[in-house]
């Protein structure tokens, strides 16, 4: 089975070709990230990324049946934006939680130096990285939350939408 899983990962990745380019098949999306200048332009970036490498950033985006009127397809959105597998990774106080943050920090630390950051920015930009997560997992429903569908169903015009968050451009969403 673990040669199955090797020929596979081996078909679908050209490690040659990407250990060649190094950071440079990133510096568009770098300069894209470097060329926001006002909060209105993140969703279009976020939108256009999603389109380019699938996923999304800050939080789920999907058209989905309305679960009160089944006749209905409505634009969803979801909690997201979080790396670690869940908001208690970010908030409990253990030392297990602790250690995991602590390595989460350094790696991402090690990702900035890749791409060509000082040690002491990465480090900088990690924290950085740590505090916006940590944030929005403050803001992020619980595990027991998430199973409740009533409590998920928030249903509201694009215009509540622009009042709820006035920042984010709604209608670049097609």
């Amino acid at each position: 089975m673990q040669k199955k899983y090797g020929d596979y990962f081996a078909a679908c990745m050209n490690v040659e070709a990407a250990d060649k380019l190094g950071a440079k098949s990133l510096e568009p999306l770098l300069r894209a990230i470097d060329g926001l200048k006002e909060k209105k332009q993140i969703a279009a970036l976020s939108l256009e990324l999603a389109r380019q490498y699938g996923g999304t950033a800050l939080f789920d985006v999907n058209v989905e049946k309305d679960e009160m009127d089944s006749n209905k397809q409505i634009l969803a959105t979801g909690q997201g934006g979080l790396t670690l597998p869940d908001r208690n990774y970010y908030l409990a106080d253990d030392a297990r939680s602790q250690k995991l943050r602590e390595q989460y920090v350094a790696h991402v630390t090690r990702m900035f130096v890749l791409i060509g950051d000082s040690e002491q920015n990465a480090a900088h930009e990690a924290a950085d990285v740590m505090r916006i997560e940590t944030a929005l997992a403050r803001g992020s429903m619980s595990r027991v939350d998430m199973r409740d569908p009533i409590k998920q169903y928030h249903i509201m015009t694009v215009a509540e939408l622009e009042t709820l968050s006035p920042e984010y451009d709604w209608k670049q969403y097609p």
